[in-house]
């Protein structure tokens, strides 16, 4: 008993220790309006122009802002930074000398070293031709012009974007935020050495851009993108000032420097954990496990400045912890209960009546990757032969009480381009067999492996460490395969070491999870022009024609119907190339201290916003 004792308090002083905090830290939380919010691992940084986690966006969302935002609950994208923002189309000539002198402007073109001249408004076609009337403030055209069929090369639809920025917005630290930080920070993705590959190719769609003033920029994109206006309201903002050598505000300033150095600036800058941004809420300390962030008095939008004092993001990596922590009643709002303890937040009494407990949908779906460019796993048979062997069903009943719900492909489940008609692979072991068996897998010498060409069928399956659903689903689908000869390696990583052997394609499958916006880009989960791209999510090295055709169809297809009908195609030409084992959705189940009021779940990721909290 004095053992037992001891452990618990050792692990309540490391609960402690590990928050900083205490049941006086409670009250002072209350009395200074602060709100500590959960998240099982920091992210690596705050610049999400290098790479997002589900945790690094959930923290911009307070304590940064963009061009563009998305309403919570009209789900409509509105002015955010910008006071308005015009979309125009393109009218693309064929060239002339009399096209360019009387109203075209000449822009890059979509190939590298080619031009094109562009006629920009809105397009209305007419007999014989268009009429091309201009809707933006600069638009070059004064006045509506008639330009006759023969003279029009192609009509892009909603190409131009013209935004005329707020002029009382400020940075972090007092600097004036303007079109040059805007600018900048679209041109930075034009730099093979900045690493980031991940988005480097929404933005690579926009082939030219141009200031108006000091609070006005226009972007001109190559083509129809379905993405168009959601890629400009997702554009990291960097402050120019402190990214951009060739800025006269930089304090290193070089009007000389080079791409490498340029992109070194960026890459490894102090300022992506001593984040300046430009929300309601500024970094005032990144510590080992937390990240904590005060009160900006000098944001603009008062409607939208918060109610808090101080909010802090807490790492804590275990169950055990987090129960401790709600236990002292010193953390205020999780994601990422257990059923577990969920059940004990809603029967303890003490408990119940501090937190109240909840679930909502994220949008996340975790899947298994296989690495498609080994022998064993390029072949289609054996991937569908193993998504036959898993019993989800089991897992399921084990994990989420029936709760989770299985995920055949792509998009967002809850979205319109997911194709509900797919069903899952069904649990069949025989069929499973079968498939090994005509891919050739034998176990010819009897030790209980399949074989092929002196090849024993082992994969070795690599996931987060202490992702314990993660580790449920492995132990599973491990427990499933052994009796059809197929030996199936667990092996835990720390997320970063996991990550590097992912980005340096040094595995043969990988347990993850996507968290998807209700209709997503597939072009850098699926294209094969990523598929040897070290930075972009197509990891598993799929090459499909087919798949590659209707990314491209979809990408410029702007009636919703007819786009969400391609978007179900592709998702029914993955099930049948089985790239991922497509796993499930899961609704997240969260605790929130009874102290907290304004609180409301949200299907626009991070899914609530702490801007609306206050304390009680």
């Amino acid at each position: 008993m004095v053992e037992l004792v001891r452990v618990r308090w050792a692990a309540l002083l490391g609960v402690l220790l590990v928050l900083g905090a205490s049941v006086q830290d409670a009250e002072l939380a209350k009395e200074s309006g602060v709100a500590r919010i959960h998240v099982a691992v920091l992210p690596p940084t705050l610049n999400l122009t290098l790479g997002s986690s589900s945790s690094g966006r959930g923290i911009h969302a307070a304590i940064h802002e963009s061009l563009i935002r998305r309403n919570a609950e009209t789900l409509e994208l509105e002015p955010s930074l910008c006071r308005e923002f015009v979309v125009e189309d393109s009218l693309v000539l064929v060239p002339s000398g009399a096209a360019r002198e009387a109203f075209a402007v000449e822009l890059s073109g979509v190939e590298a070293g080619s031009s094109r001249l562009v006629v920009f408004g809105k397009v209305t076609e007419e007999e014989g031709g268009y009429r091309v009337t201009p809707r933006s403030e600069g638009n070059p055209l004064q006045e509506a012009v008639f330009i006759p069929m023969a003279r029009v090369q192609a009509v892009e639809r909603g190409t131009v974007f013209t935004l005329r920025l707020r002029e009382d917005v400020l940075w972090h630290d007092g600097h004036g935020f303007d079109a040059g930080d805007v600018l900048f920070s679209w041109q930075l993705y034009s730099n093979p050495h900045v690493h980031c590959d991940s988005r480097r190719f929404q933005y690579q769609k926009i082939t030219d851009a141009e200031l108006l003033g000091s609070h006005g920029v226009r972007f001109f994109y190559e083509g129809q993108y379905f993405k168009s206006i959601e890629a400009l309201a997702s554009l990291c903002l960097l402050p120019s000032h402190l990214y951009d050598l060739r800025d006269p505000d930089h304090e290193r300033h070089d009007s000389d420097a080079d791409e490498v150095s340029l992109a070194s600036e960026i890459n490894e800058n102090a300022h992506n954990r001593e984040w300046v941004g430009l929300g309601p809420y500024r970094v005032l300390e990144w510590g080992a496990q937390w990240i904590r962030a005060q009160k900006f008095a000098g944001y603009y939008d008062s409607s939208r400045a918060g109610h808090l004092g101080e909010v802090w993001w807490r790492s804590l990596t275990s169950d055990t912890v987090l129960r401790e922590a709600l236990s002292e009643g010193i953390l205020d709002f999780t994601d990422r209960l257990t059923p577990e303890l969920a059940e004990e937040l809603n029967t303890d009494e003490q408990l119940a009546e501090r937190y109240s407990t909840g679930r909502f949908h994220q949008g996340r779906y975790g899947f298994i990757a296989w690495n498609l460019r080994l022998p064993e796993l390029a072949d289609q048979r054996v991937r569908r032969a193993i998504a036959h062997a898993f019993d989800f069903e089991r897992f399921n009943a084990s994990q989420y009480a029936g709760r989770a719900v299985r995920v055949t492909g792509p998009q967002n489940r809850l979205g319109p381009g997911y194709d509900q008609t797919v069903a899952p692979p069904e649990f069949d072991p025989e069929r499973a067999e079968a498939l090994l068996t005509e891919a050739g897998w034998i176990d010819r010498d009897g030790d209980g492996v399949l074989d092929l060409a002196g090849e024993d069928l082992e994969i070795e399956l690599l996931l987060p460490a202490g992702n314990k659903p993660g580790l449920l689903v492995a132990t599973v689908l491990q427990e499933e395969l052994e009796p059809l000869g197929l030996r199936l390696i667990i092996q835990q990583l720390d997320i970063a070491a996991l990550l590097g052997r992912v980005r340096a394609r040094d595995f043969e499958a990988v347990l993850l999870a996507w968290t998807q916006p209700l209709e997503s880009d597939p072009e850098q989960k699926w294209h094969s022009s990523n598929a040897e791209n070290s930075g972009s999510s197509n990891f598993g090295g799929l090459d499909d024609p087919d798949v590659d055709e209707l990314i491209r169809r979809g990408q410029a297809e702007l009636n919703r119907a007819t786009r969400f009908e391609i978007w179900r195609k592709l998702h029914r030409r993955l099930d049948e190339l089985q790239p991922y084992l497509f796993l499930y959705d899961a609704p997240s189940t969260y605790a929130l201290h009874s102290e907290i009021g304004g609180f409301r779940s949200s299907p626009v990721p991070p899914n609530y916003d702490v801007r609306e909290w206050v304390r009680h």
